[in-house]
C-alpha cells in the first residue's frame, strides 16, 4: 500500500473505535513525525506536518508530542505558537503549567566517565546529555562496527548499580534515565490534566510511536484507546501499524482537513 492508502485504512479504524468521541493525539517525534538522521540536529520537521498538527486542536483534537528529546529541543521545531503540548525527556520535562513538583536527579557523573572511556574506540558514537536523562547515539558508527558498540553498551547497562535508574535500548540509541520516567505514566498525567479523570469515556486516545519506550504509551491506552506502531518493529502492544513518518503525515493531514 502507498502511505496514503495506509493512512486511509487507519483513519477508518480510528473513526470506528472513536464511536463519536473526539480523538486525542499523543505522538513520539523521531521515527514517527520525522525520519531518523545520523545526528538529532540534522532532523527537519516538514512544514505541512507542523501545520497539520497545529490545526488539530482547533478542530477539537488536543495534541501531545511526547519525546525523548528535551522540551527546549522540541520547541525549536514547533515554535512558540504551537497549540499542542510538548513533553520531553520521556515524560520528565513538562510545560510550566503542567510540571510536577519533584525534580528528578541526573545520572551520576561517574557513569559519564565510564561511558566516555567505553566509547573511545568508536569516535562516531556520542552521549547526548539532557540533564535528567542521557542518550548514547551510535547511528553514525560504520555498519560493520555497530554490533560491537551495542554489545559494549549492553554490558555497561547491565552493570549500572542504582536501582532508581534504568537503561533501555531504542533505535541506535541507549537511553539512561530515572526509573520514574515512563511515557505511559506521562500520557495518563497529561490526559487527567487536559481532559479530566473521565478521559477513557470522554475521548479516544490515539498513541503513535516507533520505539520500545512508546510501548508504555500503548500499554497505557490498551482497551481505552488505540496504539499505532510506526515501522516494522515487533512484537508490539499497538493494534495498528503505519510504515513510516510519511504515512503518519498523511493520517494527520486527513484529520486536519476532514475532522471526524
Amino acid at each position: 500500500m502507498t502511505p496514503a492508502e495506509e493512512a486511509a485504512a487507519v483513519r477508518r479504524a480510528v473513526i470506528q473505535a472513536a464511536a463519536g468521541r473526539p480523538p486525542v493525539w499523543a505522538l513520539d517525534f523521531d521515527g514517527t513525525l520525522v525520519p531518523f538522521a545520523d545526528h538529532p540536529a540534522a532532523v527537519r520537521l516538514p512544514d505541512p506536518v507542523r501545520r497539520d498538527l497545529g490545526r488539530l486542536p482547533s478542530r477539537g483534537m488536543p495534541v501531545l508530542v511526547l519525546s525523548g528529546r528535551s522540551r527546549a529541543d522540541l520547541a525549536t521545531f514547533f515554535g512558540p505558537d504551537f497549540p499542542g503540548d510538548l513533553v520531553g525527556n520521556h515524560g520528565l520535562d513538562w510545560p510550566p503549567d503542567l510540571a510536577p513538583p519533584d525534580v528528578p536527579p541526573a545520572p551520576p557523573a561517574v557513569w559519564r566517565r565510564r561511558l566516555d572511556e567505553l566509547l573511545r574506540p568508536w569516535p562516531e558514537a556520542w552521549v547526548e546529555d539532557k540533564g535528567a536523562t542521557w542518550a548514547v547515539h551510535w547511528r553514525a558508527v560504520p555498519q560493520h562496527r555497530q554490533d560491537a558498540v551495542r554489545t559494549a553498551l549492553a554490558q555497561f547497562a547491565a552493570a549500572l548499580d542504582k536501582p532508581d535508574f534504568a537503561a533501555r535500548f531504542g533505535n541506535h540509541v541507549l537511553d539512561i534515565f530515572p526509573a520514574a520516567a515512563n511515557k505511559g505514566r506521562a500520557l495518563k498525567r497529561w490526559l487527567e490534566r487536559r481532559v479530566g479523570t473521565d478521559w477513557p469515556r470522554a475521548v479516544l486516545v490515539v498513541a503513535v510511536g516507533d520505539d520500545l519506550t512508546d510501548e508504555d504509551m500503548f500499554a497505557a491506552v490498551e482497551g481505552r484507546g488505540l496504539g499505532i506502531i510506526v515501522g516494522a518493529r515487533a512484537p508490539t502492544r499497538a493494534s495498528l501499524r503505519l510504515s513510516g513518518p510519511e504515512a503518519v503525515a498523511a493520517l494527520l493531514r486527513s484529520f486536519a482537513e476532514a475532522p471526524p
